[in-house]
C-alpha cells in the first residue's frame, strides 16, 4: 500500500528507466494535448470511497466533448481493470476510444512518471492521489466517507482541489467500522458531474488554490454549500 508519500521526497522519484517503461506501455506520451488522469478506484479496505464508475465516465464524456484534444488515461492495478473498463465502455466508442486504459500496467516507478507529466488528475481517495500531490501534479480529490484534513499531508496541498457533498454521517469512516450506507456512499453518488468536470478544467486552465473560497486552508475546497471542512456534522441535521 502506498501511504502518506509526502514524507518520501528521496524515495519517490522516477528513474530513465521508468520513464522508458512509460512510454513503452502508453506510446503517444509525448503527442501534442493535455493529458487528463483518472483513477476511479478505491481499494477493498473502503470501496465506499469510489466516485461511480457510471459518473466519471459522463466526466470524461464531457472532457473529451468540450476539449477535442484532451487526452484521458486511466489508472489502477491489475484486479482493478476490468472496474476501470467499464469508464471507456460506457461512453459512444468515438470518444471511449480516445480513452486509454494502464490499469495493471504500471509499475510505482512509471506510475511516478504518468503523474508527474500530468496536466490534471481527478481521483477519488486513494494511494495515487498522495502521489500525485507529492509530485505537484494539479489534482481534483473526491472526498466523501473521509476527511481530506485527516488524510493528506499539508504539503503539496495548494495544487489540490477537494470536492465533497455535505452529508449528517460524512464523514463516518472515522467512526464506524461498517458505513451506515451499508456502501450506497450518497456522499459520493450524490456529488453533481458538472461541478467535477469545471473543477478539472478550472485546474486544467491552471487554476490554484490562491483563488479558494476559504483562504484558511491549504487547499482549494468546495462542497457546493459554502462549508470550509467536512466531516464537522454535529450542527447538522439529516437530509429528508
Amino acid at each position: 500500500d502506498i501511504t502518506r508519500p509526502e514524507a518520501l521526497d528521496s524515495v519517490l522519484r522516477e528513474s530513465p528507466a521508468d520513464l522508458q517503461e512509460l512510454e513503452r506501455v502508453y506510446p503517444s506520451l509525448s503527442r501534442p494535448g493535455k493529458i487528463c488522469v483518472l483513477n476511479p478506484n478505491a481499494s477493498e479496505r473502503a470501496l465506499e470511497r469510489r466516485w461511480p464508475a457510471e459518473k466519471f465516465s459522463q466526466a470524461a464524456e464531457r472532457l473529451l466533448r468540450r476539449h477535442p484534444s484532451l487526452r484521458i488515461v486511466l489508472t489502477g492495478s491489475a484486479a482493478e481493470r476490468d472496474y476501470t473498463d467499464r469508464v471507456a465502455r460506457a461512453l459512444p466508442p468515438s470518444l471511449g476510444a480516445k480513452i486509454v486504459n494502464l490499469a495493471g500496467q504500471l509499475s510505482l516507478g512509471s506510475l511516478i512518471a504518468l503523474l508527474a507529466r500530468a496536466d490534471v488528475f481527478l481521483s477519488n481517495d486513494t494511494g495515487p492521489l498522495h502521489l500525485a500531490l507529492h509530485l505537484r501534479t494539479p489534482s481534483v480529490g473526491l472526498f466523501g466517507p473521509t476527511r481530506p484534513d485527516l488524510v493528506l499531508d499539508p504539503e503539496g496541498l495548494r495544487s489540490l482541489s477537494v470536492l465533497t457533498e455535505p452529508h449528517y454521517c460524512s464523514p463516518c469512516l472515522y467512526q464506524v467500522s461498517r458505513p451506515p450506507c451499508g456502501g450506497d456512499n450518497v456522499c459520493l453518488s450524490s456529488l453533481p458531474v458538472e461541478r467535477v468536470v469545471r473543477e478539472v478544467e478550472f485546474r486544467l486552465a491552471g487554476g490554484a488554490s490562491g483563488d479558494q473560497d476559504v483562504p484558511s486552508l491549504p487547499f482549494r475546497f468546495s462542497d457546493g454549500q459554502g462549508f470550509p471542512l467536512a466531516g464537522f456534522r454535529t450542527d447538522r441535521r439529516p437530509s429528508r
